[in-house]
């Protein structure tokens, strides 16, 4: 009967926790991207961070937004998957006037905790043409 109860705590701990045994096999938990800039150039929206582990290769990155007034992130078009550390989000209708929060991870067989880039409007009346927002 014992050996029936440790097997059941063992079995619910490893469908809980797989990213456990991938650190403890020798995998690397990923690390959140850092360093993440928004230019907004007339109508063009850009992405840009840095990886925070260049050794860790075949990594891809996947950016959420969301608006005011949302609960819910949303998967930000053409952001997701990718493995480049620039992301082109212009074709995203948005509100200029809203403000928006976005979100990034890095992703391999696990993924890294969510990395929050301060909110942002992308237009105000005092801003030149261009402009940058880091995170």
């Amino acid at each position: 009967m014992m050996v029936v109860l440790l097997g059941a705590t063992t079995l619910v701990l490893v469908a809980v926790a797989p990213w456990v045994l991938s650190a403890a096999a020798g995998g690397k938990n990923l690390k959140s991207p850092q360093k993440v800039e928004v230019d907004i150039i007339d109508d063009n929206f850009i992405l840009r961070w840095n990886r925070s582990d260049e050794s860790v290769g075949n990594v891809t990155f996947s950016f959420d937004y969301q608006k005011t007034g949302m609960d819910n992130w949303i998967k930000l078009s053409g952001c997701q998957n990718i493995t480049s550390t620039k992301c082109n989000f212009s074709s995203l209708k948005l509100n200029v006037y809203e403000e928006i929060k976005l979100r990034i991870r890095a992703e391999k067989e696990n993924t890294s905790s969510w990395y929050e880039v301060d909110s942002f409007t992308p237009f105000r009346k005092d801003w030149s043409s261009r402009s940058t927002f880091r995170s």
